[in-house]
């Protein structure tokens, strides 16, 4: 299901599941047209597209399931044991920002079993400032793309190869 939300102060949709970018688009857009003659600005404070993805690592996430550059710490011999890791990037781009969180996170089997499992989460909030409303289709278009690059460069190896055997 989708949910659209009007406030006072902000237009939003969401969705845990949906065919692509595409469909995501289209329905941004028919929202937007539904509330663009009633809303009381030619310009959108910001423009913001939030992703979360979750990769099943089958073993060690050091090892070739999430980008080095983002597991570091984790491929060192100080800790014996992990039993949390994550982390936080910021950043100001093209009149807009994004921000990337990232970290283990432990599920428990779904059989019932004590066994657990890792996930590596990765969150990305893409957005821009101060967009024209009749920009609002190239203003999501471009922060699409920057949180696909992300993504993409978020991936280490192995996360790859299941995702392409998976398409």
């Amino acid at each position: 299901g989708w949910l659209a939300t009007i406030k006072h102060s902000s237009v939003s949709i969401e969705n845990s599941g949906y065919d692509g970018y595409a469909d995501l688009r289209r329905r941004v857009l028919q929202l937007v047209s539904a509330v663009e003659e009633i809303i009381e600005s030619d310009v959108w404070t910001r423009v913001g597209l939030r992703y979360i993805n979750a990769i099943d690592v089958h073993g060690d996430p050091a090892e070739g399931w999430v980008n080095d550059a983002l597991v570091g710490p984790l491929q060192s011999d100080a800790f014996a044991v992990v039993s949390d890791y994550s982390g936080r990037i910021a950043s100001a781009v093209d009149g807009g920002g994004c921000l990337l969180q990232h970290g283990l996170r432990f599920n428990e089997d779904q059989s019932g079993a004590e066994n657990q499992y890792m996930t590596y989460v990765f969150d990305f909030d893409v957005y821009r400032n101060e967009v024209a409303v009749q920009d609002t289709a190239a203003a999501l278009d471009d922060i699409h793309a920057q949180a696909f690059n992300l993504f993409d460069w978020c991936l280490g190896p192995k996360a790859r190869e299941q995702l392409s055997a998976t398409k």
